[in-house]
């Protein structure tokens, strides 16, 4: 994948040369092309908000009907899982292992 995207760039910085020498310009030669900008944080749904701070508008778990019931049951299926997957695999293991 990285490779992939050096090979774009350089095809992209050749590019920008031949199209520079075409037109006789020497400013494009100068110039970088850049892909990734890590100057500006990603801004979020609510305004000039970043991402992470807009979660109190996206969720309202106080004023969710039967929370206990719903958090319960998502807390017990994981749970069953938690412990029925590794059970589960060591059960189909010793099976093959017997012949």
């Amino acid at each position: 994948h990285a490779m992939a995207t050096t090979t774009m760039n350089g095809a992209a910085r050749t590019l920008l040369k031949q199209l520079a020498r075409t037109q006789g310009s020497n400013t494009a030669l100068n110039q970088t092309v850049r892909g990734f900008h890590a100057s500006r944080p990603a801004l979020g749904g609510y305004g000039n908000e970043p991402a992470y701070i807009h979660a109190k508008h996206m969720y309202d778990i106080q004023g969710m009907s039967s929370r206990k019931l719903k958090f319960g049951t998502a807390i017990a299926g994981m749970v069953c899982f938690g412990f029925g997957i590794p059970i589960w695999a060591c059960s189909f293991s010793q099976k093959k292992l017997e012949g």
